[in-house]
C-alpha cells in the first residue's frame, strides 16, 4: 500500500497542474504535500507500538471569498481538503487513510514568512480495528471508519509567487466517540515539512462589498441523533436523540455567543453507574450550557460548556464540532459531546434559525 501511495501523490499533483493550466479551474488555489514524523501518546499505545508513526499528506486549498467582511478582518483565511496516509507504528493498528476539510487562519505575516493555524475534521479508514478474536490488542480503535481531527501550527516561507516551503507542529487524533468499544483513541503529535505550489501565483480575489453585523437576538432549534455503546466491548448499542434550543447574539463578524438547553432520549442513562439520583424519567437527561461560536462564513465552530440539571452522570459537559449554514434558515450540525473530557456521543442533525 505504501508503495502505491508514493506513486499516487506525484501523479495527482501532475494531473492538477495540467488541469489548472488548461481550464483555469484553480485560480486563487494551490496544492501541496507534507511529510509528518510523530510519536505515540498513552500507555496502551506505547505498549503495542513497534516503531515511530509517520504520515504523508496531499492537500488542495483555495482562498475564501473576500467579500464577506469577516474574511477581510481575518486576513483572508484559506479553506481546503487534505488526504493523508498514516503508518501507525503498530502492527495491531496498521495503516490509516484519512480525508478531511480544513480551514487555515493567518496568524502573522512578515515579508516572505507567514505563520498560520490550520484546523481540520474528517473521517478515517482503519486497516486493523479491534476484533474480539483476532485483534484483541488494539484497544485504541474498534471501527473500520473513525472520526479524525487535527490542528497544525504552520510556518511558511515564500520562495517565489508560486513556490512555498513550510514547517509545522501538528497534533492528530482518531476516535469513534464511543460509538463502539473499546475506544481509547489514538493521538500522534508530530513535526512536518512540506511544499506548496500556487496556481497562477499567489493572487487575491477583488473585494466587491462588505457585510453588516446583525446584533439582534436570534434563536436556533436542533434535532440530532447518534449511537453509543455501554459499558464494555460487544455490549448493547443505544440510539440517542437530542432536542436543543439556543438563544444567540452575534458580537462581530467572527464571534457568536449563546445560551442553550438540550433534552435527550437516551436509554443508556439507566445503565450508567455514574448517574446519581436517577429521576422518574430514566431514559432522559437535561442540561444547560453556554456556547461560543467562531464563524467562518457559512461554517461555524461551536464550543460549549454546561451542567446537567436532570439525571447527571458528570459534573461538567463539553461539546465541540461544526455547523454549516445550508440556507438563510437551515443548518447542518455535527458535535462531539463529552463528560469531563471523556467522549460520550457523536451526534448529527439539522437546525432551524429563527430571526
Amino acid at each position: 500500500m505504501i508503495r502505491k501511495l508514493r506513486l499516487f501523490f506525484p501523479a495527482l499533483i501532475l494531473f492538477f497542474s495540467v488541469s489548472a493550466q488548461k481550464t483555469g479551474l484553480f485560480n486563487y488555489s494551490s496544492i501541496g504535500v507534507q511529510y509528518f514524523s510523530g510519536t505515540t501518546i498513552g500507555n496502551t499505545y506505547g505498549q503495542i507500538s513497534d516503531s515511530r508513526p509517520f504520515m504523508g499528506e496531499i492537500f488542495y486549498q483555495r482562498q475564501t471569498n473576500p467579500n464577506p467582511a469577516w474574511n477581510n478582518t481575518k486576513s483572508l483565511p484559506q479553506w481546503g481538503f487534505g488526504f493523508s496516509a498514516t503508518h501507525s507504528g503498530s502492527k495491531y493498528v496498521g495503516g490509516l487513510l484519512t480525508l478531511y476539510p480544513y480551514m487555515k487562519l493567518p496568524l502573522l505575516t512578515a515579508g516572505i514568512f507567514q505563520s498560520n493555524l490550520r484546523l481540520a475534521f474528517g473521517l478515517a479508514w482503519v486497516q486493523k480495528p479491534y476484533d474480539e478474536v483476532s485483534n484483541t490488542e488494539n484497544l485504541l480503535l474498534s471501527q473500520k471508519i473513525s472520526t479524525h481531527a487535527n490542528v497544525s501550527w504552520q510556518n511558511e516561507f515564500r520562495l517565489s509567487s508560486r513556490h512555498f516551503l513550510n514547517a509545522a507542529l501538528s497534533y492528530y487524533h482518531w476516535s469513534n466517540a464511543k460509538t463502539s468499544l473499546p475506544n481509547l483513541g489514538m493521538n500522534i503529535p508530530s513535526l512536518a515539512i512540506g511544499y506548496r505550489y500556487a496556481f497562477n501565483g499567489e493572487t487575491k480575489k477583488p473585494v466587491v462589498s462588505e457585510d453588516s453585523v446583525n446584533k439582534k437576538l436570534f434563536y436556533k432549534l436542533f434535532l440530532t441523533a447518534g449511537i453509543k455503546q455501554m459499558q464494555v466491548p460487544d455490549s448493547s448499542h443505544y440510539l440517542v436523540t437530542m432536542l436543543t434550543g439556543e438563544v444567540s447574539k452575534q458580537l462581530s463578524y467572527s464571534s457568536t455567543v449563546s445560551l442553550g438547553m438540550f433534552i435527550t432520549h437516551d436509554a443508556s442513562v439507566r445503565t450508567d453507574t455514574l448517574v446519581k439520583n436517577l429521576g422518574s424519567v430514566e431514559n432522559s437527561q437535561v442540561a444547560i450550557y453556554a456556547s461560543y461560536e467562531y464563524n467562518f462564513g457559512r461554517l461555524t465552530i461551536p464550543v460549549q460548556f454546561g451542567v446537567f440539571v436532570y439525571n447527571s452522570n458528570s459534573g461538567w459537559l463539553e461539546s465541540v464540532g461544526m455547523r454549516y449554514k445550508l440556507s438563510r434558515n437551515w443548518m447542518a450540525q455535527l458535535l462531539l459531546k463529552a463528560h469531563g473530557h471523556k467522549a460520550d456521543l457523536m451526534h448529527f442533525g439539522f437546525g432551524y434559525l429563527i430571526r
